[in-house]
């Protein structure tokens, strides 16, 4: 949790760069980044195959290039007690391939600041707002690519700014029948690092491979098996595993287990689609958040 007192600015600038390095994300090294997404993703837990469009370009930017049409999204997580996460993304074919603007923000509720003089004051402890813009196509059939650039800014404690810039990549092969796919993503490839009070933190360059199975594809039931292994320089590996069982095209249910570094996770959701509008929502529990629930609502336009 995020501590209610901070005994002078240079307990709060630690803070910092403990948030920039991603301490609270499950020890992943991530960054507000790695927070965002669909919940689709979410309770699936493993998505760098397991495409999706618009509701999967989060894990992987190659996911994009199934999406066909004008489509947009917005997602809302509850996590920590004051803090909100929300993200709205929209997505338009262009000649070049599907386009799509992500914009999400972070913020982590209050904190008690005492200053020099000893005076206190009650501050934002964290925003972020972070925006992407991700392109993907089609190389040859059956193989996707995606970029992704992002641009970040932190503000913490009303007080010291800090922003940065990365570019993302992400392959995906899907085999002919649309039974297996092969995914690869390399988050945060190459970018500028985050400095508070010119101190710099590295973004981190998260490496992830993964695979999908749908070994049951019929007009009643269809069935997804997923597996991420993922890769961070100076963190734990983790494995992520997942399953989707869909419901005659309209509703469909998911799990998911996440293992790195000693720790699991483990998270669960559902989807229904209804016409052009489909709902997802998603519960995880990894172990040094408590329970985080999120919710997203996608629209073909």
């Amino acid at each position: 949790m995020i501590p209610r007192t901070v005994g002078g600015r240079g307990f709060a600038l630690a803070l910092a760069v403990a948030l920039a390095a991603g301490a609270p994300a499950a020890g992943r090294g991530a960054s507000t980044q790695a927070l965002l997404g669909s919940a689709r993703s979410a309770g699936l837990g493993a998505d760098a195959a397991a495409g999706g469009g618009i509701a999967g370009l989060q894990g992987n930017p190659a996911a994009l290039a199934s999406q066909t049409g004008w489509a947009a999204a917005g997602t809302y997580l509850s996590w920590l007690e004051g803090a909100r996460i929300g993200q709205l993304t929209a997505c338009a074919p262009t000649p070049a391939g599907p386009v799509a603007l992500s914009i999400g923000s972070f913020t982590a509720g209050s904190v008690d600041v005492v200053e020099d003089s000893g005076a206190v004051r009650t501050v934002n402890a964290q925003q972020d707002t972070v925006v992407t813009a991700t392109l993907a196509r089609s190389i040859v059939p059956g193989f996707e690519a995606g970029v992704a650039g992002t641009w970040y800014r932190s503000v913490l404690a009303e007080t010291w700014v800090a922003s940065a810039a990365s570019v993302g990549l992400g392959a995906r092969f899907v085999t002919a029948d649309g039974a297996l796919s092969l995914g690869g993503v390399v988050a945060n490839a190459v970018g500028t690092p985050l400095r508070y009070a010119g101190q710099p933190q590295a973004l981190p360059r998260t490496v992830t491979a993964g695979a999908a199975w749908r070994p049951v594809r019929s007009r009643l039931v269809g069935l997804l098996l997923a597996v991420d292994y993922v890769a961070a320089p100076g963190d734990a590996d983790a494995q992520r595993l997942g399953v989707e069982a869909e419901f005659v095209r309209l509703l469909a249910l998911r799990a998911g287990v996440t293992r790195g570094g000693g720790v699991a996770s483990v998270s669960a959701g559902l989807g229904a689609r209804w016409g052009r509008v489909q709902f997802d929502y998603a519960v995880a529990s990894p172990s040094r958040l408590g329970t985080a629930s999120r919710a997203t609502v996608t629209v073909a336009l």
